[in-house]
């Protein structure tokens, strides 16, 4: 069973969204968020943490047709929605996926999740 670490003395089975109290294992962390902008017009992305003892939300700008990341690291949190001006917002209950990109589906912006290759996913 592995655990990781989401506040100082919680932890929880990865995988899971329940915290366990007690539990004080060290953790690498999730990968820095990675996001790609696919439109025309540079988008300003916010991107939420959802856990109150979590960073604050990220906020940073993705200029057209280029990738882009907060400057801080995101450690064990989990992330519950990502936002793009104009587009449809991700939302999640808790992922730990770092690669995102706005792009436009059906003449729709939407904030999707996307693989190594910039393809979306389903969410």
């Amino acid at each position: 069973m592995a655990f990781i670490l989401i506040a100082k003395g919680f932890a929880q089975v990865k995988g899971s969204t329940t915290p366990v109290k007690g539990l004080p294992i060290p953790v690498k962390g999730y990968e820095k968020v990675s996001f790609t902008n696919y439109t025309k017009k540079t988008v300003e992305v916010e991107v939420n943490y959802g856990n109150p003892s979590c960073k604050k939300n990220d906020n940073f700008s993705v200029p057209a047709g280029a990738t882009a990341s907060p400057s801080t690291n995101r450690g064990a949190c989990l992330i519950t929605w990502i936002s793009a001006t104009g587009a449809t917002i991700y939302k999640s209950q808790g992922t730990n996926y770092s690669k995102f990109g706005v792009l436009e589906i059906k003449g729709k912006l939407e904030v999707k999740r996307i693989d190594q290759n910039g393809k979306p996913l389903d969410n």
